[in-house]
């Protein structure tokens, strides 16, 4: 079963994020032009979901996460950073984050 949540960073903006599974937390971040149910990460989820206990987000501006600007890549960063923390204190374990790539 996922379950939908919300976070609120430190300047406010409210992102949405995804759990799904039990086991080690694992946190799935899409690319860019992504979001929680058009990007890559759904499916790969459900099928680490048998193992881990896996996180979506919609990064900012993206689904259902709100967009503050100016953007910068710094508040990316901060994004993941608190998600990997709330998400660490929630399950009392350590969190990986898998980040996306490009080519």
């Amino acid at each position: 079963m996922i379950s939908m949540n919300k976070v609120i960073s430190k300047d406010g903006t409210s992102i949405a994020y995804d759990k799904i599974g039990n086991g080690p937390a694992l946190i799935l971040v899409d690319g860019a032009l992504c979001y929680r149910a058009s990007g890559p990460n759904a499916p790969l989820s459900a099928q680490l979901a048998q193992n881990f206990t896996v996180f979506t987000y919609d990064r900012r501006g993206r689904g259902e996460s709100d967009e503050m600007r100016p953007y910068s890549i710094e508040q990316e960063a901060m994004i993941s950073q608190l998600l990997s923390m709330k998400l660490a204190d929630q399950c009392s374990c350590t969190v990986f984050l898998l980040a996306p790539r490009s080519h």
